[in-house]
């Protein structure tokens, strides 16, 4: 009986070990309610415009891409310094990045051609499921 008891007492207590950033509370905005962002290009202006999404409460920077194999691990290892781990994906190709469906924004700062190259690929279907038949 004892044991019971303790069991349930320890499921009552349990939600009061998470900590109240995760649940949305204290100012913070819960992990599921961020807006995850991708970034392609992260040369010298591409990381001004990653540590502004950085210093954001309500985004996380998910990815990181770059042609220039020295921006990519400097980009990577910034955004898993800021977070703390290991998460960051990295990509020598857009379109790898592009690919993804968990990115909601990509923020793209690259030099002419490539740019335009990058911005009139479709990244996802504007229908929703109602509209689609």
């Amino acid at each position: 009986m004892k044991h019971i008891a303790g069991v349930a007492i320890g499921g009552f207590a349990f939600p009061y070990i998470i900590p109240s950033s995760v649940l949305g509370k204290s100012n913070g905005v819960a992990p599921s309610n961020k807006i995850a962002v991708g970034c392609v290009g992260v040369g010298n202006q591409g990381m001004g415009d990653m540590h502004s999404f950085l210093e954001q409460d309500d985004t996380r920077v998910v990815a990181v891409c770059d042609v220039d194999a020295n921006h990519l691990r400097e980009a990577k290892e910034d955004v898993d310094r800021r977070y703390r781990n290991k998460d960051c994906a990295a990509y020598l190709d857009f379109r790898d990045l592009i690919a993804r469906d968990d990115i909601d924004v990509v923020q793209i700062t690259t030099p002419g051609i490539p740019t335009s190259t990058v911005c009139t690929l479709p990244i996802r279907p504007l229908r929703t499921n109602s509209q689609a038949n």
